[in-house]
């Protein structure tokens, strides 16, 4: 890559300046010199995001980029691009991503910087995991009340709702990104962003009266997406037509949690919950108060009669789930708690401690989990054991005032039924201990749990196998590798910077001693070099570049024999599968074995 700082070309376009070419980050570091560009993380419809470091603050932050051709055939979708960036600068709240700076480059390209979530999002989350846990998806769906109640109350609706938008950093912290779909509640402000008709969202997410023309669009449109996230998260699927209720498809699902989806998905927005606020007291009801026993009255509300909207997803009614009736909840009704619950104040508390506890977990389960030797295939034991409870951690004060908080009795554990283990990619830990049966409320009939819900455990378990041996027989002796590395450089920093001292070669010394700092500090090397940098630096980190790519390469090939290994299995357990006669569950162990077969011709591609 040259680092020349020549004219950019123009961005390359095709099929009419729609399909666009991000400048390399080599490009973009001579745009943008005031921030070391690290790497392209991602492109879509609103533009390219790249990875980098902000030197003044010394932060790292992610930058998006807005193709002039684009801007120059869609006014209006570059206005919606600025939208986003002044919009987002005027919200502070800690589950929304902060934006730092906006602006144009000097050839023209909008740009805006904003806070870098180091983690993933809830897209790919479920794409892992299958579903979630519903103790994840309720937390992560009351911080998301909490981000939107406040960008309401600032007269901001998102309209893109969906859980590639929504992301979890490495502690677990959930933030909401990407409102360049939002626009500002006040008709004043609405004027030529939608006049050609054009749906704006996510089609999945979308809310009925989004796709009237006409029609002014507010806060409960986010409520509709809400509710289909939700109900995404809780069983992996979308609900689109006569789809069942989450508890009906799997039973270890509290059936509360049908009640508000059924009414966060309703047709009609004065039926639909008014607020955020109102959203997330009816998800404190089922995080503060016991499940409902079995032969009981829930305190969901009655259905009434409600016609059908053709090509709009209709929500079938818990008595009669094969009705094509249509649920529609009075608002004044739903989710009363019981006269003797506890209070809820300590609701921020116990949310805190479950993404700590659970979506932290999920990090530390899938990127460094315990060490398993690896063996022949053989088919583990099948054995059933109940967890003890997690230990109660220490939880940081919340970002907002809330009142002094009382004890909450947290609902008891929902046991997951016992799954039939497949077959291991490395041999078994030994057993855990087995511990009492954790006490279960009795879940109300419902329709058995679909053939296809082991499938989703067995893959589950088959990932964090793989992942397991992964990290201890490739990724640990490449970790020691670039330590080694790393110790190795400052070493040559050290001497660089007593050679130019000696020699009264000032610049180069000044040079060398804050490559040093930068280094101690990020323990990174950036994929180019601004054209500033001495050449005496340049010399060094080539050098380190050119062990890093090495060591890469030797990561590469000895993963390729633990792929072929996972690939393996998956034929195996493809083929187990489909002679008990499940075509389904077949398909999607084929369709995550070529997911596998891609992953490991993209890790040989790089040898």
């Amino acid at each position: 890559m040259s680092d020349s700082p020549n004219p950019i070309p123009p961005p390359k376009t095709t099929g009419g300046g729609w399909r666009w070419e991000p400048p390399t980050p080599a490009e973009l570091q001579a745009i943008l010199p005031q921030y070391e560009i690290h790497m392209l993380v991602g492109r879509g419809g609103m533009g390219a995001v790249y990875k980098g470091m902000q030197l003044s603050l010394d932060r790292a932050v992610a930058i998006k980029l807005l193709p002039p051709a684009i801007e120059q055939q869609d006014l209006a979708f570059a206005e919606r691009f600025k939208n986003e960036a002044r919009l987002m600068g005027r919200m502070n709240h800690p589950a929304i991503v902060s934006v730092y700076d906006f602006g144009r480059t000097a050839d023209g390209q909008l740009y805006f910087i904003m806070e870098y979530v180091d983690g993933t999002d809830v897209q790919r989350m479920i794409a892992r995991e299958g579903k979630l846990p519903p103790e994840h998806a309720l937390a992560i769906t009351a911080h998301l009340c909490d981000a939107l109640g406040y960008a309401h109350k600032q007269g901001i609706v998102h309209r893109d709702i969906k859980p590639s938008n929504v992301l979890i950093d490495m502690e677990g912290r959930v933030k909401v990104a990407d409102f360049g779909l939002a626009k500002l509640a006040d008709k004043t402000q609405n004027s030529g962003l939608t006049q050609t008709g054009m749906a704006m969202g996510t089609p999945d997410y979308v809310a009925p009266e989004t796709l009237m023309f006409g029609s002014d669009v507010d806060g409960r449109a986010d409520i509709y997406a809400v509710g289909v996230m939700l109900y995404q998260m809780l069983t992996g699927d979308i609900p689109r037509g006569m789809f069942k209720m989450p508890s009906q498809k799997f039973r270890s699902i509290d059936p509360r949690f049908d009640a508000i989806i059924r009414r966060a998905l309703e047709h009609d927005r004065e039926e639909r919950y008014q607020s955020s606020h109102e959203l997330r007291q009816a998800l404190d009801v089922i995080l503060t108060t016991p499940r409902a026993v079995s032969g009981q009255e829930s305190s969901a509300v009655l259905p009434k009669q409600q016609p059908q909207t053709p090509g709009r997803t209709v929500v079938p009614s818990s008595r009669n789930p094969g009705s094509a009736q249509q649920r529609t909840v009075p608002r004044h009704e739903a989710y009363q708690p019981p006269p003797k619950a506890a209070p809820t104040s300590t609701l921020p508390y116990v949310i805190a401690a479950l993404l700590m506890l659970g979506i932290g977990g999920w990090f530390i389960v899938n990127r460094q989990p315990p060490a398993i030797p690896t063996h022949a295939i053989e088919t583990a034991e099948t054995t059933t054991i109940t967890p003890p409870p997690a230990p109660e951690p220490q939880i940081a004060t919340p970002h907002s005032p809330q009142p002094t908080p009382t004890t909450t009795p947290k609902p008891p554990p929902v046991a997951r039924p016992p799954v039939k283990p497949a077959p291991a990619i490395s041999t078994p830990p030994a057993r855990a201990p087995v511990m009492p049966p954790a006490t279960v409320v009795p879940v109300p009939p419902s329709t058995p749990a679909p053939t296809h819900e082991p499938i989703i455990y067995r893959l589950s378990q088959l990932e964090s196998q793989f992942q397991t041996a992964f990290e201890r027989d490739v990724n640990t002796a490449y970790t020691d590798q670039l330590n080694t590395l790393g110790t190795g450089y400052i070493t040559a920093l050290d001497r660089a910077t007593q050679d130019a001292t000696k020699a009264g070669r000032l610049d180069e010394a000044l040079a060398v001693r804050e490559e040093k700092q930068r280094f101690t500090t990020h323990k990174f090397m950036p994929s180019i070099d601004p054209a500033s940098l001495h050449k005496s630096v340049v010399n060094l980190r080539n050098a380190y570049r050119t062990a890093e790519k090495k060591y890469a390469q030797q990561k590469d090939a000895s993963s390729l024999p633990l792929y072929d290994r996972y690939i393996e299995v998956l034929s195996a357990l493809e083929k187990e599968v489909l002679a008990k006669g499940y075509i389904a569950e077949a398909a999607a162990v084929r369709t995550k074995r070529d997911d596998v077969i891609a992953r490991r011709r993209q890790r040989a591609a790089k040898i």
